[in-house]
């Protein structure tokens, strides 16, 4: 299947595909949100979504955040640990809008998304802090729903 994805990006230009993983939440939720690839043309800016192949072969959804001598520097949404070192020619596609439910959301022309882009993106050093007390609230929450619903 993945062989495909990069076949129809190259020969078609776009690809449509279900997100799988978590490194890009709260933006992209997997197996829920459809993303739509094109095929790359040129050099990706700063906060753009790319679909790259890792040089272990694995296919990777990550956002740009910034350029070394090395190439991308990149950083899932979820994460805080920045991967340096990906080339033009690793790059397969970039995102340029998903599906959340019904609604389309275009990278380029969305403002909530464009908001949501220029403040995550400037968070990338308070991320671990962030996403580690979202996911302590969650689970505190969680555990305290599931106390309530027992004691009913």
């Amino acid at each position: 299947m993945r062989k495909k994805m990069e076949q129809i990006l190259l020969e078609d230009g776009e690809l449509f595909t279900a997100a799988s993983g978590i490194s890009m939440l709260p933006c992209i939720r997997p197996q829920k949100d459809i993303l739509h690839l094109v095929r790359p043309e040129g050099i990706v800016e700063n906060s753009e979504v790319i679909l790259y192949r890792r040089k272990n072969g694995s296919y990777i959804l990550h956002r740009v955040i910034g350029r070394d001598t090395e190439g991308y520097i990149l950083c899932g949404d979820h994460q805080w640990i920045p991967e340096h070192g990906i080339h033009e020619e690793q790059v397969l596609g970039v995102l340029r809008g998903f599906y959340r439910g019904e609604d389309y959301v275009d990278c380029r022309k969305n403002k909530w998304y464009r908001i949501y882009v220029k403040i995550w993106c400037s968070s990338v050093g308070a991320r671990k802090w962030i996403i580690r007390l979202t996911d302590l609230v969650w689970r505190g929450w969680k555990g305290l729903r599931g106390k309530w619903n027992k004691n009913r």
